[in-house]
């Protein structure tokens, strides 16, 4: 790992959503990646951490590496930290895990470097070499490569075909989101076989568009309502994402989505919307990037942002929204953060409600945790591993105002002790939030 060199990051933070002036948009700019983005992927961890897969070009190779940013300074990740390859694919984030795609497999984050996990099964089209990475809510890492679907869950790996419901065992992933009641929404083309055409006097397939829902043990197919008529998709979804409620979006033919049961109902129509990314913010507001523009769906309204509104980032390659009130946007001219007061009241945590420290620390057998609340309140404060896994709940119920010490003997809720490694306490209370990071030594 290596630290970035510091050029221009901004934030963008805006004090409304629908019918604001630009006037109350204000920039603010922090420190940057060093590096043009190049075909960049984001996505942003539990403790607002932002993470992006982008080119770095050497003189020995072209690679795409792993970039963090903190909040207050990036890291650079490359193969000699563990990641599985040279060139990253695309990168997801659930289940408290980070995970990073490659052709040759995936990558955890395990807090301070990366765990891989070669991937068991090769897709066999090499014209189509889209790659898609999703993080279900129970930790399974779904991945589309070179046409093949598959899932990792514990490093034991999963090949998704006809045998669980998909209409072939090649399809050529487009996107894929989770959501979080434990399901899977894959977009994918297919070859139909039972539909010929011909080409340079020989029959060849067309090709099929398809859209799945996995809920945990097959795929069950989508139908999509184009107003007047239900029909089955004959194209690739331009973009998936998930809400917070657990519903899945796409934007299809220049209309917005919504997954209702197995059908898809329109909710927002544009001819506007050809939407290359969306996502959700931690209210439910769908965000979709429109070349060098940005959009949000409010439920009502639609309000678009551009360069006369006050967004100047250029064209946007990717964009997400984390579980803090942020969206996230990769563009032409650097990383943006997104703040509203009318989707979300940020929350500033009291220098009274905290972890203060936690000794010894590395610790072998055991650490203490100081805590502190700023009034009486309702405390958990539980153990998390590096792969975002509840271990040992320490603390659940009232406590008294001030500070607090509490002992974790290394074990987990079973009374086992846990092997050495990187762990996470962590303490919340009335959407509030502290953490600290712990290390077991042996």
């Amino acid at each position: 790992m290596k630290k970035a060199l510091l050029t221009a990051f901004l934030i963008l933070t805006v004090l409304g959503m629908s019918g604001i002036a630009a006037a109350e948009r204000t920039w603010t700019m922090i420190p940057s990646a060093p590096d043009e983005l190049k075909n960049p992927q984001i996505s942003v961890d539990r403790d607002a951490t932002l993470w992006t897969v982008s080119a770095e070009e050497t003189w020995l190779r072209f690679n795409r590496v792993v970039y963090r940013y903190d909040g207050l300074s990036w890291d650079i990740f490359t193969k000699e930290d563990g990641l599985q390859g040279y060139y990253a694919q695309d990168i997801g984030t659930g289940a408290g895990s980070v995970w990073c795609l490659f052709d040759s497999g995936i990558s955890r984050f395990n807090g301070n470097g990366w765990d891989s996990y070669p991937v068991l099964f090769k897709g066999k089209n090499e014209v189509w070499d889209d790659y898609r990475i999703a993080v279900a809510s129970d930790g399974t890492v779904f991945c589309g490569m070179s046409g093949v679907l598959m899932s990792c869950k514990d490093g034991v790996w999963q090949k998704h075909g006809v045998d669980n419901g998909l209409p072939v065992d090649d399809p050529i992933v487009y996107h894929l989101a989770a959501n979080t009641s434990g399901q899977v929404c894959v977009s994918f083309l297919y070859a139909d076989y039972d539909n010929m055409i011909s080409h340079n006097g020989e029959g060849v397939p067309t090709l099929t568009g398809g859209c799945y829902v996995y809920d945990g043990t097959e795929w069950k197919k989508t139908r999509i309502n184009m107003l007047s008529t239900i029909e089955d998709f004959e194209d690739h979804v331009h973009t998936l994402t998930s809400a917070p409620d657990g519903s899945f979006w796409c934007c299809y033919s220049y209309i917005l989505y919504e997954l209702v049961d197995d059908l898809w109902q329109p909710r927002y129509r544009d001819d506007e919307l050809g939407v290359n990314a969306l996502s959700a913010d931690s209210e439910g507001a769908i965000w979709l990037s429109l070349g060098d523009s940005i959009a949000c769906y409010d439920g009502d309204t639609m309000t678009k942002y551009n360069e006369s509104t006050g967004y100047s980032g250029g064209e946007v390659y990717a964009i997400t929204g984390d579980d803090n009130g942020n969206v996230w946007v990769a563009a032409e001219n650097g990383h943006f953060k997104y703040k509203s007061s009318d989707t979300a009241v940020e929350k500033t945590v009291p220098e009274t409600f905290r972890i203060h420290a936690c000794y010894p620390n590395p610790f072998n057998p055991s650490t203490t945790i100081c805590y502190s609340t700023e009034s009486e309140c309702d405390v958990t404060l539980n153990i998390y591993n590096s792969a975002g896994q509840k271990v040992r709940e320490l603390e659940s119920g009232r406590v008294s105002a001030g500070k607090h010490l509490v002992l974790w003997d290394g074990c987990d809720d079973r009374g086992v002790v846990v092997s050495a490694g990187v762990y996470f306490a962590e303490m919340r209370s009335a959407g509030l939030r502290s953490t600290a990071k712990l290390t077991l030594m042996k």
